[in-house]
């Protein structure tokens, strides 16, 4: 992503994505991250770096 703020936590949880998806294929993580944000309706994904498109770049797609 260019121009991101490396201290967002969304740049985080995408190199933990894709490191994941390198050692443990199939994994069901990506799902329960956006179960666990879907379950807090007052979590601010934007306010922790999340771009505002965020649920349809394919590196969120839930496959």
């Amino acid at each position: 992503m260019r121009n991101a703020d490396e201290r967002y936590l969304h740049n985080t949880l995408v190199m933990l994505d894709y490191l994941l998806s390198v050692i443990a294929p199939g994994n069901e993580w990506r799902k329960r991250v956006i179960g666990l944000i879907d379950s807090y309706p007052l979590t601010d994904p934007a306010s922790m770096g999340f771009p505002a498109n965020w649920r349809t770049q394919p590196t969120w797609q839930v496959i």
